[in-house]
């Protein structure tokens, strides 16, 4: 028996507006467990809706973070007397009962420790992508530019078996950004067996709010900051490209908003 646990993490959403939890409410199946970690900050009414579904609903009432979420959730739930995989989503995906059929076939078959799907935008293939040796983030054209030693992932529709968290977790020193790239370079490091799913997921992608304040706008950019200095601080030539990252970003950030706090920022940050 293959027991497949799904994590969905919700910041200031409610479930029924995620499509992703609305996909997973109409696949009946036993074998499909569904984790909410709700990092909503104020009270979406997420925890009364979830008494009425069977799924599991997890918050520690304010956002501690997508690693943390994630590492929440899977200590609880890790199970080595069953073959079991997690299968983490983001709240904004389209699933179906057939993703679950086919994980079920490839599984069993090509006994990948991570397997992750085919996510595209278009005709653009967003993930899985590749890591040059600088660590840096590149997307592909065709599927065979990746290999064991160079692939990378977002975490949506990505598949774990649960026994690989033995060995690594989700980096709770990373708030929201590279924590799927460093999850990924710690399982290349280690030796787990990685592969694409041959299931393509349409991804969309979510444009720019142009109402959000220009406060929440550079506190943004400030975790973006500090995610990239921990995602890149693994040499130090690694991280002599983060910190040109950093600079690029700021300078970018200034152009198109006008605002000097960005390059500020980028400027501080990279010398510290």
């Amino acid at each position: 028996m293959m027991i497949f646990k799904c994590i969905v993490v919700l910041y200031n959403k409610k479930i029924p507006d995620s499509s992703t939890l609305n996909s997973l409410k109409g696949i009946q199946d036993k074998h499909i467990e569904v984790h909410i970690f709700d990092n909503s900050d104020k009270n979406m009414g997420n925890s009364k809706y979830v008494e009425r579904t069977g799924w599991f609903y997890y918050t520690k009432g304010e956002n501690i973070g997508i690693s943390k979420a994630y590492n929440y959730v899977i200590d609880r739930n890790k199970d080595f007397s069953t073959l079991t995989y997690f299968v983490m989503l983001d709240d904004d995906a389209e699933i179906s009962g057939d993703f679950f059929k086919y994980l079920e076939r490839e599984l069993r078959v090509s006994k990948l420790d991570i397997g992750v799907p085919i996510i595209k935008v278009g005709k653009e293939i967003m993930s899985p992508s590749k890591v040059s040796a600088l660590g840096r983030v590149k997307k592909i054209n065709d599927l065979k530019e990746v290999n064991q030693d160079n692939i990378t992932a977002i975490n949506n529709g990505m598949v774990i078996n649960s026994e690989v968290f033995n060995t690594i977790r989700y980096n709770d020193k990373l708030f929201i950004d590279y924590v799927d790239h460093d999850f990924m370079r710690q399982a290349r490091d280690n030796g787990f067996s990685i592969g694409t799913l041959h299931f393509i997921l349409n991804h969309n992608m979510s444009s720019e709010d142009t109402s959000i304040s220009e406060e929440s706008r550079l506190f943004r950019f400030n975790l973006y900051v500090s995610d990239l200095l921990t995602y890149f601080s693994s040499n130090d030539k690694h991280n002599l490209f983060g910190r040109i990252q950093i600079l690029h970003m700021g300078f970018r950030y200034f152009l198109r908003y006008r605002n000097g706090k960005f390059l500020k920022i980028a400027i501080k940050r990279s010398n510290q």
